[in-house]
């Protein structure tokens, strides 16, 4: 019981090998090595099994194509292609596919944010780019739309309080 870290099964049975036999030396050597607990060591999650490893990670590829074909990018939709493409990372750091999906993802944001700035959408642009900070932050590409998203805010804000002087 103590090689496969059973440490308080071994103690028991040390105990009641005691009662049975209460003069059994090796018994009682064995039993004052279990007077102090031994420290719990950090618990280590046990790496996947290479081959659970793969399957994994050509599920989360078969999902990633699947979101990134359906455009379905960002949250609040479950298996979105940010979400997936960060567990797929995390799973396999130099993984092309997770790159790429990274990388499509922040390319397709942009784009998105751009568009509705276009559309004067200013609301659902900085929502989305609120979205796209949280995923990637310190994008500079994404500083510079955000920047310019208050420059077009700031700009019709004017032009409505300059509407609403001459309407008056």
């Amino acid at each position: 019981a103590q090689q496969i870290k059973y440490w308080e099964n071994a103690r028991l049975a040390l105990l009641n090998l005691l009662k049975v036999s209460p003069q059994d030396a090796d018994a009682i050597k064995e039993l004052k090595n279990f007077e102090w607990k031994p420290k719990k060591k950090k618990e280590i999650v046990p790496p996947i099994l290479p081959d659970l490893r793969k399957m994994k990670v050509d599920e989360l590829h078969r999902q990633l194509a699947a979101a990134l074909s359906a455009g379905n990018y960002f949250t609040p939709a479950l298996g979105n292609a940010a979400d997936l493409s960060q567990q797929l990372t995390a799973l396999s750091p130099n993984d092309e596919m997770a790159k790429s999906g990274t990388e499509t993802v922040q390319r397709e944001g942009l784009n998105q944010i751009q568009r509705k700035i276009q559309n004067k959408d200013f609301e659902a642009a900085r929502s989305l780019a609120r979205q796209l900070q949280s995923h990637f932050p310190g994008n500079a590409e994404l500083t510079r739309v955000q920047e310019t998203l208050k420059e077009d805010e700031s700009r019709q804000t004017q032009l409505r309080n300059e509407w609403i002087q001459k309407a008056e």
